[in-house]
């Protein structure tokens, strides 16, 4: 087996002055990193670490984080409370549908959390814009019909 972090020792002596034997303890010129003990020797076979997500603290995984998939769903909600004022509900649509496609293609492709929340995001905004349609051709009936 070939080990990679066993490095070939390399002469650096560029005709200087010799320097003190390294095995002689406790003569001048002898520093402590130049001890021949085995108390400081690093192991002979490194463990890799476990793979598989890694758990924080908080029970979620380490680095993997999807804040869109929580926005896209948030906003898909707050347009559904915007209904009432048409160009409001259309740019909390877009921004609704955006995050939560973004959200959806992060839990696809990286396996990030909340794929649910983007989905059912989606949903909401999806459905959202249809009535939004048909509250715009409403009030677009109402006043050119109406009078």
């Amino acid at each position: 087996m070939d080990d990679r972090y066993n490095r070939e020792e390399r002469s650096y002596d560029r005709g200087e002055r010799e320097r003190p034997d390294s095995g002689s303890s406790g003569a001048p010129g002898d520093f402590p990193w130049q001890d021949t003990g085995t108390a400081g020797a690093l192991p002979d076979v490194w463990e890799e670490p476990p793979e598989g997500p890694s758990v924080g603290p908080s029970g979620g995984t380490g680095a993997q984080s999807n804040p869109s998939a929580v926005a896209g769903f948030v906003l898909s909600l707050v347009m559904w409370i915007g209904l009432v004022i048409p160009w409001l509900s259309f740019v909390l649509w877009v921004a609704a549908l955006t995050f939560s496609s973004i959200g959806l293609s992060r839990a696809k492709r990286r396996g990030a959390p909340h794929k649910g929340l983007a989905i059912a995001g989606l949903c909401l905004s999806l459905i959202g814009v249809v009535i939004l349609v048909i509250v715009i051709l409403i009030i677009v009936g109402a006043a050119a019909f109406g009078g």
